[in-house]
């Protein structure tokens, strides 16, 4: 107040803010996702709006394919930034076989014409995404294929099949020919 005098002033204003748009860009790690995976962690890059960026149900699994999945975002300083909510796509791939692997302490040297001995032999197949499971042949979906004698050539097979996906393995063993004396 411009004058002279001792003014008293008591004035009742409602002042709003405005807040700002949130700057929100969320990204996850660039791996493969499988069916069944949970959600990845979400990031925010150095630009963003500081704050927590969190998927609306942490909970959900992956789907096979590419699908959108809802996040929320809050801002630490909420008093000046708003939420924002969005989608984000994510791949999931179906978790399938790939290789069989062999193991234990199985017997690796033969003659020719020796039978295969699966003796100590430890059987696994390795999926897509890294598990590994022993198979053992009590198993309808493995069989051993080596006939009924080895041949320099040959080498045991390992197939395993769940309808859909095949592999197969052979098993590393060395086949000597027999010397004979004539």
């Amino acid at each position: 107040l411009i004058g002279t005098g001792n003014y008293c002033d008591l004035r009742n204003e409602i002042y709003y803010i405005i807040k700002r748009t949130s700057v929100v860009n969320p990204t996850f790690e660039n791996i493969v996702y499988f069916v069944g995976d949970r959600l990845p962690i979400l990031r925010l890059s150095s630009q963003d709006t500081n704050g927590a960026l969190l998927w609306n149900d942490e909970n959900t699994t992956l789907l096979l394919g590419t699908h959108e999945y809802s996040w929320i975002f809050y801002p630490n300083d909420s008093s000046n930034f708003t939420d924002v909510t969005g989608t984000i796509k994510v791949t999931a791939v179906k978790i399938v076989p790939l290789s069989i692997q062999f193991g234990g302490n199985f017997k690796t040297q033969y003659n020719a014409f020796d039978k295969f001995d699966t003796t100590g032999l430890i059987v696994y197949l390795v999926y897509n995404n890294g598990n590994k499971i022993v198979l053992d042949d009590t198993q309808s979906n493995l069989s051993i294929s080596h006939g009924e004698e080895l041949y320099l050539d040959s080498l045991p097979v390992v197939l395993y099949t769940d309808g859909e996906n095949t592999v197969s393995g052979s098993v590393d063993i060395t086949v000597l020919p027999i010397h004979l004396n004539v």
